[in-house]
């Protein structure tokens, strides 16, 4: 690609994406065969973050279920190119997988070798009549022991060191939650080794508790490993479930639904409903880390939502998501993406009337479930299909990246304001048009120069689409050319005509953001001066 001499092109990935899945039996080269010893990591949590080896650790995720074309999440992982992916995901910047079954020897050992940490889930049925039912307790303490042992003995080896903590159950059904409580409201408390409730907590709370306690203590007695638990919780039993016995607290959360969400009021720095929600969250688990443990969009061609669907839309709401989770007002442990592929076997809207071993075969247009990947499964049969990475692939890049934020306040030298909601394509115009460069834009902030640092500089970033494969930076210009008069906190506001950061190609555009060097930087407080029309606020 040319770029003009006022703007320079970063390359992002220097590797070239397969066209097609991997044959089944696909060798593995000899780099890959040799195995990469363990290396045992201290584990810590605060009320914040997980501390790895003494070192805050934000959660930077994805959820990995990689179920090709013809595959269901019953069936082994087999024609997924695992070790690729996985070198792909440590040079997005991921750090953690998020995983639901062990359907793969392979994902512990890629995850090994590209130091990569795995939040494991235990699935246990999600609509039991009753949590406490004996035979149902029974079934989740054997699929909890095939999960402990199986990490201690992948093909003979011990995989555990690659272990962040387990996640017993997900998204349980708000029906069975009240039927478990209505029918065992002697159930207040439970006391055991490794965790203890408070008294008046509610039967299904109890259930969780009794479930963490007995993995906890089979791991330690088995294997003399200490694992943390948490159990994956959403906004639909968000209410009855108060978590704050186990050791750190997960929660999927979308922007689009449910209305509890939607509706929330705004978040202290974003002032997204979002950020308000997960804000919520967070004051009411002060003393343990909380973990998004899933946001993102479908791209489902035939099911449109207020939110959008398409490609674009998904790019602009991870990384307007990943925005609310690093810049609340207390910090979150992190968050992770739903998810790497897109998945076949899902069943959502009229595909649940599709039997579950034909559906895996087909990809269904309306199918919203099928849809999340950053990575596209498309093609006309489970025989015929092409894999590629969408816009959301190379936004991940971008939210991930060392100068994203690593908390509320830049750690980095450089101070970044994004501006994803102004500049995405849905919501700069009623339209829902995309940035037209033949419009007067200008860029509004305001910029606080840092002691010490005469020089100030300030500069644009934009993140184009899967076409450009890589993000353009903007000429820096300094800052001292268009700031205005300091108030009394030392706070200036820059307008700047967007025209003299060089040519983009508005088109193209994905996201936005200033990058102030030497300098802080922040959004205006909107300004009747100035129409949204004509400048980025």
């Amino acid at each position: 690609m040319n770029t003009a001499s006022t703007s320079r092109l970063f390359v992002l990935f220097g590797f070239v994406w397969a066209a097609a899945a991997l044959p089944q039996g696909l060798a593995a080269s000899p780099s890959e065969q040799q195995a990469v010893p363990a290396r045992r990591r201290k584990i810590e949590l605060n009320k914040n973050r997980f501390v790895l080896d003494g070192e805050p650790f934000l959660v930077k995720g994805m959820a990995y279920s990689p179920f090709y074309p013809g595959e269901s999440n019953r069936d082994k992982i087999v024609k997924a190119d695992v070790a690729s992916d996985m070198r792909k995901m440590r040079e997005l910047g991921i750090n953690t997988l998020l995983i639901y079954w062990t359907r793969s020897e392979r994902i512990y050992k890629e995850a090994r070798r590209n130091e990569l940490m795995i939040l494991h889930g235990i699935w246990i049925e999600q609509e039991p009549a009753d949590f406490h039912e004996p035979r149902f307790k029974e079934g989740v303490k054997r699929q909890i022991r095939h999960a402990i042992d199986y990490v201690h003995n992948v093909e003979g080896e011990d995989y555990s060191d690659t272990i962040l903590g387990f996640w017993i159950g997900g998204e349980l059904n708000p029906a069975s939650v009240d039927g478990t409580d209505t029918r065992h409201p002697e159930l207040t408390q439970f006391q055991g080794t490794y965790y203890q409730t408070r008294t008046g907590v509610t039967a299904t709370e109890c259930f969780l508790a009794e479930m963490c306690d007995y993995a906890r203590g089979y791991a330690n007695e088995k294997y003399g490993h200490d694992f943390f638990f948490s159990h994956i919780n959403w906004p639909p039993t968000e209410p009855w479930l108060k978590l704050d016995f186990l050791d750190f607290v997960m929660f999927d959360v979308y922007s689009f639904w449910p209305p509890e969400v939607v509706n929330f009021r705004k978040g202290s720095f974003a002032s997204t409903s979002y950020q308000g929600y997960i804000e919520y969250l967070k004051d009411a688990y002060p003393a343990v880390p909380v973990v998004i443990s899933e946001f993102g969009m479908s791209t489902a061609p035939d099911n449109v939502t207020t939110s959008g669907n398409s490609e674009r839309d998904q790019a602009a709401e991870l990384i307007a998501r990943w925005h609310d989770i690093v810049t609340t007002e207390k910090p979150l442990a992190g968050g992770i993406v739903f998810e790497w592929n897109d998945e076949w076997w899902k069943q959502s809207g009229a595909a649940v009337l599709v039997p579950f071993d034909a559906d895996k075969n087909h990809h269904e247009r309306d199918d919203a479930e099928e849809w999340f990947g950053i990575v596209g499964i498309d093609g006309p049969s489970h025989a015929d299909y092409r894999v590629r990475p969408k816009q959301a692939y190379h936004a991940v890049a971008r939210m991930y990246a060392p100068v994203f934020y690593a908390d509320r306040r830049m750690v980095q030298p450089a101070s970044v304001v994004p501006l994803y909601e102004s500049v995405s394509v849905v919501s700069l115009s009623a339209e829902g048009r995309p940035l037209d460069a033949s419009r007067q834009l200008h860029l509004c902030v305001a910029i606080r120069e840092k002691s010490g640092t005469p020089n100030a500089r300030i500069r644009l970033e934009a993140a184009g689409s899967m076409a450009e494969e890589g993000i353009v930076w903007g000429e820096s210009l300094p800052l001292h050319r268009y700031a205005g008069a300091a108030d009394a906190d030392g706070w200036r506001k820059i307008v700047i005509p967007l025209e003299h950061f060089g040519p983009l190609d508005f088109s193209q555009l994905l996201s936005l953001s200033v990058i102030a060097e030497g300098a802080e930087a922040r959004p205006i407080i909107k300004d009747a001066a100035f129409s949204p029309n004509y400048c980025i606020e």
